[in-house]
């Protein structure tokens, strides 16, 4: 009976030539991740510089392309199986975690959702951009809520080892969006921004919206003002908390049973600060 036979030259050269190929592809793939995060991050400061004269049909593209780029990110990092054969094909060899776009995730609904939350402080957040802000926020709560409910499930089970650190990773990586992003403006949202219906407020929001001296008309929680780049009438957002509250309300709930403390003490301040008031606490 033979034993196993040493791999033949030829063998060796296809072994090297696959590896070879592997790597010029890896090379590729990160150019292009890190392209994306440079772009990202440029679209953060461009926004932050110049925020007040980029007109809106502008911000509705790049806010467009931001969610073409964290949601095809998202895509992929849901595809554990097929992270773990690129692994095992020698895809980012060196690297100890599965291959993932985490970061280009995380940095693009970062910007995004900043983006969104300064045009309300702004006084420039219409009725349809809040609901991106609210479907947005709804999306990355949920999502934590469901990887975190997972993660603890499968460690106390014993069950997936793999998949369990990929939704730690996940968690770990949503946290920051929610504790510093998205709860944080909410609770800063109408200490400056222009929603408080003072006469000097209605000013300062047609002002933000290219109407300086145009009185607004205040309905609910909006004010309707008529925009001076397509003489469209839009419904400015007035408090946003009050708008997002029904549909955030319950996952916030959610929060309160999450793992990390460090969330569980942001909540609480919501509830304090916003919560609080609504009911005459």
């Amino acid at each position: 009976m033979k034993g196993p036979q040493a791999p033949t030259p030829t063998d060796r050269a296809s072994s090297q030539s696959a590896a070879g190929q592997v790597d010029e592809v890896t090379r590729s793939v990160v150019t292009g991740c890190v392209v994306q995060l440079l772009l990202i991050d440029c679209v953060h400061n461009t926004f932050e510089k110049h925020a007040e004269v980029i007109p809106r049909p502008v911000i509705v593209t790049i806010l467009s392309a931001l969610e073409s780029s964290f949601t095809f990110a998202h895509d992929f990092n849901q595809k554990i199986s097929l992270r773990l054969e690129l692994k095992r094909l020698g895809f980012m060899r060196d690297m100890r975690d599965l291959p993932g776009l985490l970061k280009q995730e995380r940095e693009g609904l970062t910007c995004y959702l900043g983006i969104l939350f300064g045009l309300y402080s702004m006084g420039r957040l219409d009725t349809e951009l809040c609901e991106k802000l609210t479907f947005c926020s709804r999306s990355v709560i949920h999502n934590y809520v469901r990887k975190d409910r997972l993660m603890q499930s499968m460690l106390r089970d014993g069950e997936n080892e793999v998949q369990a650190v990929e939704y730690e990773r996940e968690t770990t990586g949503l946290q920051p969006i929610i504790t510093q992003v998205i709860l944080h403006n909410l609770i800063e949202a109408d200490a400056n921004s222009t929603g408080k219906g003072t006469p000097n407020d209605s000013d300062n929001v047609n002002a933000a919206a290219g109407t300086p001296g145009t009185p607004g008309i205040s309905k609910d929680n909006n004010t309707t003002l008529v925009d001076p780049a397509d003489g469209a009438e839009r419904k400015i957002v007035r408090d946003l908390f009050k708008t997002v509250c029904p549909v955030l309300f319950p996952l916030l709930a959610d929060l309160c049973l999450a793992t990390s403390s460090e969330l569980r003490c942001s909540v609480r301040e919501v509830l304090l600060v916003k919560v609080g008031p609504i009911l005459g606490l």
